[in-house]
């Protein structure tokens, strides 16, 4: 019964020293992922947003097959999918950023009154009301043109 005992204390012992290898290993292809940036903020952002996917996907590779020189490869051609068609589409990302953004002035608690003083312009000055919908639509045309860049690099990033 000892050795039965012992036997599987380390089993165990080496299926720990198992699942630490692989954190190790999926945190090195993930450095290695982000090395290659290129010092892109935008894809370092969003490196950073889709983290738990990514290292998803690489555990997935890892899993399936023996690990070899075209492993990397494997890994970079299914991000670059993911990234059309999947988890890592940009827009996804976009997606988070604005709502998070619309939270706070938005929040039912919020009461400022330069926000109502600015609503009851808006309703005054109509002058004002159209500045402010030019500013916004420039606003959002720059947004989009800015997310269209920022996507096109996220895609070639893989």
């Amino acid at each position: 019964m000892a050795a039965l005992g012992l036997l599987l204390e380390r089993s165990k012992e080496i299926a720990r020293i198992g699942n630490a290898l692989e954190i190790a290993t999926v945190e090195y292809i993930m450095s290695r992922l982000t090395s290659f940036d290129g010092g892109d903020q935008d894809v370092r952002k969003l490196l950073s947003h889709f983290k738990f996917e990514v290292k998803a996907i690489i555990r997935t590779i890892h899993e399936d097959a023996a690990w070899d020189q075209d492993s990397m490869v494997r890994i970079l051609e299914a991000c670059y999918v993911q990234a059309f068609y999947g988890d890592l589409r940009a827009e996804d990302y976009f997606t988070a950023s604005y709502e998070a953004r619309l939270e706070s002035p938005y929040d039912p608690a919020f009461e400022s009154e330069a926000y109502y003083d600015h609503e009851n312009r808006l309703q005054i000055d109509v002058d004002h009301a159209e500045a402010q919908s030019m500013c916004s639509q420039r606003r959002s045309a720059a947004r989009s043109a800015n997310e269209k860049m920022t996507e096109c690099a996220w895609v070639g990033f893989w």
